[in-house]
């Protein structure tokens, strides 16, 4: 689910955590294997880490797996 979110945009662990419901310890440990992997990559805003998906390569197939396993964004527009 945090490679879902990251399809998304830059996310912050603080965020990560509030949208999926999780502590951010156990999201603080999920993104650092993620990160020994290359999936994804961190940088600092000011006190701020914030962590995005690496490369082209890497949002592919994070968008393949979401289409099939994730729920849809939470800010995605609905048509009536």
């Amino acid at each position: 689910m945090i490679v879902c979110r990251l399809i998304e945009g830059d996310q912050c662990v603080g965020g990560l955590a509030a949208d999926l419901d999780l502590q951010q310890t156990l999201v603080s440990q999920h993104l650092a294997i993620l990160r020994r992997q290359r999936v994804v990559e961190a940088r600092r805003a000011g006190q701020t880490i914030r962590y995005r998906l690496t490369s082209g390569i890497a949002r592919a197939v994070a968008e393949t797996l979401a289409s099939h396993f994730c729920a849809p964004p939470t800010n995605a527009s609905r048509t009536s």
